[in-house]
This record gives C-alpha cells, sequence and structure tokens, in this order.
C-alpha cells in the first residue's frame, strides 16, 4: 500500500495544570470546528460489587443541574451556543464531550466544567433512577436480550471487567445519593481526567481557560488497581421462546499492548464479516446467516476478539460448527498479499475520513491518552498500517487461536453443543 496523504496543518500539544489535570490538543487551523471532551478515568471496572452501574448513572446525573444551574437551565445553555454535546460511559472510561463553531469553543468549556460538579438533588435522582432501570429493561427485553453482559459475566468471571455498565435493578435499585456523592469525591478528580481539543483551537488561549474553569478542582487520589485476567472457556444457552433468531456471542482472548494493535486492525478487516472479509464470503454472501463479525475492544492490562453471529435457529448448530472449523483453519491458510492490501486501503480509508471530523478523532486521542498516554497523528497511524506485514499476522493467528474462550447462545433454541471443549462446570443453561 503507498501511503500518499498529504496531512493538514495539525500540532499535537500537551500541558499539566499546577492539580495534576492533563490539558491535550490536536489544533487544526483550517479546521471549521471545535471538539471539547473531558475523559475521567473511570468506568464499571471501577466499581464496588454492591454499586454496579454507578459510573453510568453518575453520567446521567451529571446533565441534572447543580448549584448554579438546573437541569432545564445547564441544556438550554449549551442549545444557545448550538452544541452537540453527549456523554458515554464504558469500562474503563466517562467521556463528556461537544462540537461548536469555533467562536464558542470559550462558553463551551465552561459549560464542561458544569458537568463534573453535580449537586445530585434526590428528585432529580429518582427520577433518573427510573430512567436506568428502562433502560435495563430494554436491554434485557432487546436483541440480544442480555447475551453481552452474560456473555462478559461468564468470560471474566470475578475480574471487575465482567461487571455491567448498566449495573442491574438490584444494584441500581439500592443506590442512594449519599453512595453517589462518596463515589465521585473518590473517583473524579483532575488526576483521573483528561481534557482534549480537537479542531480550530489556539492551545494557549485553552490551558488559559481549563485554569479559570477547573484550576481549583481538587484531586482525588484514585489509582485503578490493574489485575490479570483468567479468561474463563464456557458454553452457555439462554432460550428465549419469543426470539425470532439466534443470536452468538463469542469473546476470546486477544493480544494486549502496543506492540500489535495495528496489526490487530488489520487481522479482524481480513477474516471481518464485512464485505471482503473471509467471514463474509463463507457465511454471510451465501446467506448460511443474517450477519457475522468480529471485532477487536483493548483495556488495561487486557484484550479480546468479540465475535457476533445472528442466524435462523433451525440453522444455529450447523453454523456454530462451522464457524469453529472456519477458526482453526485460519492459522495454516497464508494471509495473501492482494488480501492485506485490500485491508490496508478499508483501514486506512476509515482513518482518514474520520480525521475529517474533529469530534471523530477527540474519541480516538481521549480514549488513547486517558489510558495508555499515547499519540499517534493520522499520518503516522497510516505508516504503522503499511509496514504491518503478512507474517506478523500470522503469527498472531497461532499464538491467539480463536477457537477457545465464552459462548453465549441466546434465542428460541433450547440446547446446543458446545463447539469445542469445555469442562463440564463451564456448561450453563440459563433459563
Amino acid at each position: 500500500m503507498a501511503v500518499n496523504f498529504k496531512p493538514r496543518k495539525v500540532e499535537f500539544h500537551t500541558r499539566s495544570l499546577a492539580n495534576g489535570l492533563q490539558v491535550i490538543a490536536e489544533c487544526h487551523p483550517e479546521a471549521y470546528s471545535v471538539a471539547l471532551g473531558l475523559f475521567v478515568g473511570v468506568g464499571s471496572r471501577d466499581e464496588p460489587r454492591e454499586w454496579s452501574g454507578i459510573s453510568h448513572f453518575l453520567e446521567h446525573m451529571a446533565f441534572k443541574g447543580n448549584e448554579r444551574y438546573s437541569a432545564e437551565e445547564l441544556n438550554a445553555a449549551f442549545e444557545r451556543i448550538g452544541a452537540f454535546h453527549n456523554a458515554m460511559t464504558d469500562e474503563e472510561c466517562t467521556n463528556y464531550h461537544l462540537a461548536v463553531l469555533p467562536e464558542y469553543w470559550p462558553r463551551a468549556l465552561e459549560l464542561l466544567g458544569e458537568l463534573v460538579r453535580p449537586s445530585l438533588d434526590p428528585r432529580q435522582f429518582e427520577l433518573e433512577r427510573q430512567v436506568i432501570l428502562e433502560e435495563i429493561r430494554m436491554d434485557e427485553d432487546s436483541p440480544p436480550f442480555g447475551g453481552e453482559d452474560l456473555c462478559r459475566t461468564l468470560y471474566f468471571g470475578e475480574h471487575p471487567l465482567g461487571q455491567s455498565i448498566l449495573g442491574t435493578k438490584e444494584t441500581i435499585s439500592a443506590l442512594q445519593p449519599a453512595m453517589m456523592r462518596q463515589y465521585w469525591e473518590s473517583r473524579y478528580g483532575p488526576d483521573t481526567s483528561v481534557l482534549v481539543a480537537t479542531g480550530r483551537v489556539d492551545f494557549a488561549q485553552l490551558v488559559e481557560k481549563a485554569e479559570e474553569v477547573f484550576g481549583q478542582w481538587k484531586p482525588c487520589g484514585y489509582r485503578r488497581q490493574i489485575t490479570p485476567v483468567q479468561p474463563q472457556d464456557r458454553f452457555s444457552v439462554m432460550c428465549k421462546s419469543e426470539a425470532q433468531q439466534e443470536y452468538v456471542i463469542h469473546l476470546t482472548p486477544a493480544p494486549a499492548g502496543l506492540r500489535d494493535w495495528v496489526a490487530v486492525w488489520l487481522l479482524t478487516a481480513i477474516i471481518g464479516g464485512h464485505e471482503g472479509g473471509r467471514m463474509f464470503w463463507e457465511f454471510v454472501e451465501p446467506g448460511l446467516v443474517e450477519t457475522l463479525d468480529i471485532e477487536f475492544e483493548e483495556y488495561q492490562g487486557s484484550a479480546i476478539f468479540e465475535v457476533s453471529m445472528v442466524c435462523q435457529p433451525e440453522k444455529a448448530q450447523e453454523n456454530l460448527d462451522r464457524l469453529f472449523e472456519f477458526y482453526r483453519r485460519l492459522a495454516s491458510q497464508p494471509i495473501e498479499p492482494q488480501e492485506l492490501e485490500w485491508a490496508k486501503n478499508k483501514v486506512s480509508s476509515g482513518l482518514v475520513l474520520a480525521s475529517e471530523r474533529p469530534i471523530s478523532r477527540l474519541a480516538v486521542i481521549g480514549h488513547d491518552w486517558l489510558l495508555e498516554k499515547r499519540y499517534y497523528s493520522v499520518g503516522e497511524l497510516l505508516q504503522l498500517v503499511a509496514e504491518v506485514r503478512p507474517e506478523r499476522i500470522m503469527e498472531l493467528l497461532e499464538e491467539y487461536p480463536l477457537d477457545r474462550g465464552t459462548v453465549v447462545c441466546v434465542g428460541p433454541v433450547e440446547s446446543l453443543s458446545p463447539p469445542f471443549e469445555v469442562p463440564a462446570e463451564g456448561c450453563v443453561l440459563q433459563g
């Protein structure tokens, strides 16, 4: 693959405030917008088990006002500057983000600072509790009917990465404002957060404004404990008689760390179920399954491949067996030069297209810096993609065979046989 990419005038800067808040920016003087994000290094893996779901609940409460603004006033203030704002919580991070026209970024940063000072009003707390309980019910009632959470719980075992982001009905029902206040004070601080900007923003002005907005924020002293994951080989069938299709979720170990993540991107593009990938041509195009794909998810100290398949119930066992046979053939099927070239083109196109919007770059830059203290420009990423050799991808397939891990099947089929060897105690039938 020939890298023919002429980067725009982009500069990356980083600075730490006196209280420990890291401020980073990818400045594009020719961009038409600015994206801002506060990335807090707190997610579901940081929660006491009995408070499962509190990080996501707290994210909701951030928009419900504080001592200066009511919920209505805060959201109206975002609307008045035309901000597209939102937030999300995952296993390791809660990020509050927005995109605005360049002239409004100072006001947008002020409002971003208000989000991390929630009042946790008891009335709003109860209203939002009902919203989250409804989210949990919707997740249980919608495909794959809670299968993803179950698969993670079985795969990670007692490790905190197996905890649900939403929490459970029991844990959410038991939470109280005082508990959330304690959690906020012990987890949210400048020392656990990164302020990120992308687009047409002056870095010196950004640092000055960040000092004004966040300079009095006190460190919380929290440090995440990174414990090793012990992947579990499990097979579970969850019978949902009302389902029309069978949903299969499969988690298996993947390489973690800086060395191989670009090669892993290419690996998933080569074998994935999107048009052009091996899964597509073997399963999707012939009509054996409706969908089949593989994704890579990286965490601090761990990483997984997640495979998801949807098919007709009567074909579930046949497709499950065929999928694991497909896995076993991978290590003996060389990566063809043209196949790798197509994958590189696909990954490179995605990188370049995403780089054209500051809000798209924000998520990548913020997540990578918060968790790994790493930054790559688009040009550097393209060069890393170009340098991957087929031999390294084949080595990864040998080092991380896919025919193991945890499989959860959800749908009307009452019984399925595991397509790989699982200890007797690893087979679980869910009601």
